[in-house]
């Protein structure tokens, strides 16, 4: 007898995989963890680390212009004098991060949670900031404008002050 043509075999494998995996079963995707990682004085511009758990990672002088970090758990991880230009940021848990001296021009902040972060002498120029949380962030010394801070929220009553360059007023609360 012939042997069945190769079209005939995937379908045979194909209809084994189903039978032997179960109804409940899901295929989930690998999010990766990066959590404490020492990423110090890299050249990480362009890479991918949407959803990434970074998560007390070091990435103080790194450099990440247009990354995407979209949707990345960098709660309370050191950027102090990174560079960031145009990153994607949209939905980055950004929780009591160093972000001092930080380059954050053209960075997408929207949906962010930058709540209690440090952010003294950042370059926020350009940034696209609405709905990102800055609640009790500190932005004592960067270059923000009041339309950019009116894009952003307070979210948490009473969660600490938010510390601001002189003359500039407090952004709307979320809604």
């Amino acid at each position: 007898p012939k042997p069945p043509p190769p079209r005939a075999e995937k379908a045979k494998a194909k209809a084994a995989s189903k039978r032997t995996r179960p109804k409940s079963a899901k295929i989930f995707q690998t999010r990766l963890n990066l959590a404490k990682a020492d990423l110090s004085n890299r050249n990480l511009s362009g890479r991918n680390f949407a959803n990434a758990n970074m998560v007390w990672a070091k990435l103080n002088g790194s450099n990440l212009n247009k990354a995407n970090l979209s949707g990345a758990d960098l709660l309370d991880a050191n950027l102090n004098g990174a560079t960031l230009i145009e990153a994607d940021l949209v939905g980055a848990n950004l929780v009591a991060a160093n972000l001092r001296e930080v380059n954050l021009s053209g960075v997408n902040l929207s949906g962010a949670n930058l709540r209690g972060a440090d952010l003294r002498g950042a370059d926020l120029r350009g940034a696209i900031l609405p709905g990102a949380k800055l609640d009790a962030a500190d932005l004592r010394n960067t270059d923000i404008t009041q339309p950019q801070l009116n894009e952003a929220c307070l979210g948490i009553p009473d969660y600490g002050p938010l510390l601001l360059p002189p003359g500039l007023k407090p952004p709307p609360r979320c809604k």
